[in-house]
């Protein structure tokens, strides 16, 4: 039974199982919380309306670079940044973050997020970025052109 925080992610958990769940109702047992996701054993194509799932994703930075990372699944009517929330996984495990909700990054932290690439944001953006696991709706693609907030 694999179990962890959905933060604890890598992009070796995903070459493993190229989905995960939340694990809604398992909230109460030892060690885990309402972070807690578990590979997704359901049915593909993936139905976004049956809960929050987290799909591997290829992520290809403007210079051509592919890296591996991961989006939440989503019906086509919202597929915004906001919902698909994108993360690059490096192999480091660290984690560069694309949505940042209602906090704008510091300065220092888009920096730190540079040089993790080991890039220049021209190198970077824009990045496109597929699902690579199928879902109801068809695949995920897009484009981000810069580290996002609501602000």
């Amino acid at each position: 039974m694999i179990r962890k925080p959905v933060d604890s992610l890598t992009a070796a958990d995903f070459i493993n199982y190229p989905a995960w769940e939340y694990a809604i109702g398992e909230e109460h047992l030892p060690g885990q919380d309402e972070t807690t996701v578990r590979p997704y054993t359901g049915v593909v194509p993936i139905n976004p309306d049956h809960g929050l799932v987290i799909v591997r994703a290829a992520f290809q930075l403007a210079d051509g670079t592919t890296l591996p990372g991961t989006l939440y699944a989503q019906g086509t009517e919202s597929r915004g940044l906001a919902d698909i929330q994108p993360v690059i996984l490096l192999e480091t495990g660290e984690n560069i973050l694309f949505w940042h909700g209602a906090i704008k990054p510091t300065d220092q932290e888009i920096a730190k997020y540079l040089e993790m690439l080991g890039r220049t944001p021209e190198q970077i953006f824009p990045i496109h970025y597929q699902s690579e696991i199928a879902i109801i709706g068809g695949n995920i693609a897009g484009e981000i052109e810069r580290f996002v907030t609501r602000a």
